[in-house]
């Protein structure tokens, strides 16, 4: 299903792959980039997101709420079922900016217990570019019922983080980019 050589290469799914099995309705394609761009193409049966594709509470950071990193459990199930995904789907998510929001797509689903997920290698460029199926059309989305199950392990808090340094059993990583990291990208000073 996926390209060997990777760490963790149950995450990932292959563009050959999907394309053989694009039409299979236990698999549901989740386009991530903003919904114009969904709009204009997409993989053939893929699902846009018509919401912020970080799918962030709407108050976030304005409160102190108790889900200010993903939204409310109710909010994500209504989104995943006007998606199609139901707890039995196998998604595989894309986009066009270096799976950064595929990712984050992925992350959500895992937070809500919903593991049986992945990225497509290569997101929509590799796909575009090896000239596989695309469209203009929205897919049509069965009824199913998702479950969100949150799982709090998955967010490492500041306080959580603070108690962590020195900790020879624990690595903290900085993923940001460069110029986000020495912030000559503004981004990095948000």
């Amino acid at each position: 299903m996926t390209t060997q050589g990777y760490a963790r290469p149950e995450m990932l799914a292959d563009t050959d792959w999907l394309a053989e099995h694009i039409d299979d309705p236990n698999i549901r394609i989740i386009d991530c980039d903003e919904f114009p761009e969904y709009r204009r193409s997409h993989i053939k049966n893929a699902v846009g997101i018509q919401v912020h594709h970080y799918i962030k509470h709407p108050d976030y950071p304005k409160d102190s709420h108790a889900y200010p990193w993903v939204a409310e459990p109710d909010v994500v199930k209504e989104l995943m079922e006007k998606m199609g995904i139901g707890d039995d789907t196998l998604v595989v998510t894309y986009d066009a900016n270096g799976s950064l929001s595929a990712a984050r797509f992925w992350w959500v689903l895992n937070y809500y217990g919903h593991t049986n997920v992945k990225v497509l290698n290569g997101g929509w460029r590799k796909w575009h570019d090896e000239g596989k199926p695309t469209s203009i059309d929205r897919p049509p989305v069965v009824s199913v019922t998702f479950t969100p199950n949150a799982n709090e392990d998955l967010i490492c808090t500041l306080d959580y983080g603070v108690g962590q340094v020195g900790h020879s059993d624990t690595v903290f990583l900085d993923v940001r980019a460069d110029g986000e990291w020495d912030g000559s990208n503004s981004r990095g000073n948000e």
